[in-house]
């Protein structure tokens, strides 16, 4: 996956599969910019990304004389080379949910109709499972379109030719069988995916493509700079000022514990003391504004008998059960009240 400029890809369509209409495009957003990706699928069916969907067939002659030429082999998408086209092109999911299969429909229906509900779960079909998968596909023109696909999975007929080994373990998994297939049915639907393809369109690769806010202008960026300090403010606090007072530097000048420049011309700080040796010492500070003395409250909670200061709470319990504020070794053998 790389990206790759509007300009080239318009200059040679040819070498490109394309899975967004560039040509449409005709006008884009000063504040937005597009991002074009190409993403190449591997043809190893080791990587698992294409697989078989017809296999080669040579040329022959039916019975009835017609001539049937050769047909070469024709690959499709897995669901591995989906997900990267999906991500490439900035397709996110909205949501998945079970919905009814259709054998419960018809028995919804006939519920509905008849007046009266029947026990459900009594049937071999309730084993069927169905998926309804929304997807959100960004468009070039600024948009952003969504896609709805569903898919239902009929156990008895999928596993009537498994062994009952393969069949309990389908069951266990078929619930996110039944999702990824409805997601990847959403995926080839927006993105518009054909079927099966000849392994030399492999060759060239797959261009896609959303667009994203143009860091380039000016109020698109202060916004994101914004955005970007205050995500950074709710999640670690605020930083007082511009966060630049938070550096140590010198009395005058710069910090040179931070740079690596000749301080020639960096005034020292003995100079600065001695320039200023004539001028007015600075006025007192008002009485109001003046370091106010912290009060002494540690002899608040003290024993009336040797003195040692107490907690507050030793103190009320002693207050209330002795009549006298004492210490924990002074209460033994005191008179209760």
């Amino acid at each position: 996956m790389e990206n790759t400029s509007l300009a080239t890809i318009l200059e040679h369509p040819e070498e490109y599969t394309m899975l967004i209409p560039i040509e449409t495009v005709s006008h884009i957003p000063e504040i937005m910019a597009p991002t074009i990706k190409s993403v190449r699928i591997s043809t190893d069916l080791n990587d698992k990304e294409i697989y078989v969907q017809e296999k080669a067939q040579e040329a022959y002659t039916d019975r009835t004389g017609k001539y049937h030429p050769a047909t070469p082999a024709r690959y499709s998408l897995t669901k591995k080379a989906l997900t990267k086209l999906a991500e490439a092109a900035g397709i996110k999911q909205v949501s998945s949910e079970p919905v009814l299969p259709t054998i419960c429909q018809k028995c919804v229906s006939v519920n509905k109709h008849a007046g009266r509900v029947l026990q459900c779960g009594n049937c071999k079909s309730n084993q069927d499972v169905r998926y309804k998968v929304t997807i959100a596909f960004p468009q070039l023109t600024g948009e952003t379109l969504y896609f709805v696909d569903h898919h239902e999975i009929d156990v008895g007929t999928v596993t009537d030719s498994m062994t009952d080994k393969q069949k309990n373990e389908f069951l266990k998994h078929r619930a996110q069988i039944c999702e990824a297939k409805a997601m990847n049915g959403a995926i080839r639907t927006a993105l518009q995916i054909k079927g099966s393809y000849l392994i030399e369109e492999f060759q060239k690769p797959f261009v896609v493509g959303y667009l994203v806010p143009n860091l380039d202008n000016d109020a698109v960026k202060r916004v994101a700079i914004e955005s970007m300090f205050q995500s950074r403010n709710n999640l670690f606090g605020h930083a007082p000022g511009n966060g630049m007072d938070a550096l140590p530097v010198n009395k005058v000048g710069i910090d040179r514990g931070h740079y690596d420049q000749d301080y020639d011309d960096v005034v020292d700080v003995q100079e600065a003391e001695d320039s200023m040796a004539g001028c007015p010492a600075p006025a007192d500070p008002e009485p109001q504004e003046a370091e106010q003395e912290i009060e002494d409250r540690t002899m608040d909670f003290m024993c009336d008998k040797c003195r040692a200061v107490i907690s507050r709470k030793v103190w009320e319990y002693s207050r209330d059960k002795y009549g006298r504020p004492l210490c924990m070794k002074c209460q033994r053998g005191a008179e209760r009240i």
